[in-house]
C-alpha cells in the first residue's frame, strides 16, 4: 500500500511539473517595437547621418558600404559618408526565447 502511494504521489508530481511546464510561454517579447530616429539623412555629402534607436534591445545590422564609415555609441550608430550613396539598415528586437524578432524596421540611409 505504501508502494502505491509513493507512485501516485509521483505521477500527481510529474504531471504537475509537465503541466509547469507546458504552460510556460516559448516566445516572450520583452521589447516589442523598434523605434528609431534618422538625423541629417539625405545631407549633401561629405555628411554625417546618425540613426538614433530608441530600444534598448535592438540589434542594428548595417552593410559594409563603399565611402561610408560607422562608428557606435550606446543608442545610434553614426554614418561618415564621403560621397553619394544609398544604402538599407536593418533594426529588430531580438530577446526572446526562439530568436525570432518581435519587430523589424528598415530604413534607408543616403546622402546626395
Amino acid at each position: 500500500m505504501n508502494f502505491s502511494k509513493t507512485l501516485s504521489s509521483t505521477l500527481v508530481l510529474l504531471v504537475m511539473v509537465f503541466i509547469g511546464i507546458a504552460d510556460q510561454p516559448i516566445d516572450e517579447c520583452g521589447c516589442t517595437s523598434v523605434g528609431a530616429q534618422v538625423i541629417n539623412n539625405g545631407a549633401l555629402a561629405p555628411c554625417t547621418v546618425e540613426l538614433i534607436y530608441y530600444t534598448q534591445c535592438v540589434t542594428i545590422d548595417v552593410p559594409a558600404v563603399k565611402g561610408v564609415s560607422t562608428s557606435y555609441t550606446d543608442s545610434s550608430a553614426i554614418f561618415s559618408i564621403d560621397s553619394t550613396v544609398s544604402f538599407s539598415v536593418h533594426l529588430w528586437t531580438n530577446d526572446h526565447a526562439s530568436g525570432i524578432s518581435c519587430d523589424m524596421r528598415t530604413l534607408e540611409i543616403y546622402a546626395q
